[in-house]
């Protein structure tokens, strides 16, 4: 698995957590006063918050890129299907820094213009006739949980070196297509169910592309650890 310096290590997700904290804090402030926490300007204190998370959002992007960045050129060897999957989960995870950026990038000129129903509404900032720009951006974040499990769950099995990055890349793949699929129905205005033939079949094959590795992996698993408790050699699988 990468590691990186101790100092670094620490210093980084240590501002990185107090980050978040803030930022949920204030969040969750604004929900309890029953007002928008995003884009709410309409008093001064709801303007000065608004402009507080902006500034702890500016500080997760920069410890995230940082960390993304030190995940290619300062991890130590590791096992390489593992330090993969930390590496296409940091990647999706600045994607989903973008992502954010982009919202805030639609939403503002919608408030500015009056168009509050774009920004307020129940689904988040909308643009066009329903894109839901919250939708990609959640998918690219959570790729950082989704990646990383797999790597570590298909070190748990006997599989041969190779096939443990198969089933990574599978995954980074199929969780990019996932992505593109989401991307393409909310900044083209459309609902993110709404498919055509075309990006549902995409959509599913990503599914299937990050699934199959999942449910292979753990089935393998569970196979050697019945083995084992039964006194039996695991049986691997290239």
């Amino acid at each position: 698995m990468p590691t990186f310096a101790p100092v670094d290590s620490w210093l980084l997700l240590g501002i990185l957590s107090a980050a978040f904290v803030v930022e949920a804090a204030l969040v969750t402030m604004q929900a309890w006063r029953g007002v928008p926490s995003h884009f709410n300007t309409a008093t001064p204190f709801d303007a000065m918050v608004f402009s507080a998370m902006g500034m702890t959002v500016m500080v997760i992007v920069v410890v995230i890129v940082s960390l993304a960045i030190l995940s290619f050129t300062s991890a130590k060897p590791g096992a390489p299907d593992l330090t993969l999957s930390v590496r296409a989960g940091m990647v999706l995870l600045v994607a989903g820094q973008v992502l954010g950026a982009a919202i805030i990038g639609v939403g503002e000129p919608a408030v500015l213009s009056g168009n509050e129903a774009a920004v307020f509404g129940p689904e988040g900032v909308v643009l066009g006739a329903a894109g839901i720009l919250k939708s990609p951006h959640g998918i690219a974040l959570h790729a950082i949980q989704v990646l990383p499990l797999l790597g570590w769950l298909v070190q748990r099995s006997s599989w041969s070196d190779v096939r443990r990055r198969h089933a990574v890349w599978s995954a980074g793949i199929g969780y990019s297509l996932v992505l593109a699929v989401s991307v393409f129905q909310a900044y083209t205005g459309q609902a993110q169910f709404a498919l055509s033939i075309g990006t549902l079949a995409a959509a599913l094959a990503g599914v299937l592309l990050v699934a199959v590795p999942y449910v292979d992996a753990g089935v393998q698993v569970l196979r050697e650890r019945k083995d084992v408790a039964a006194g039996q050699r695991p049986r691997p699988r290239s």
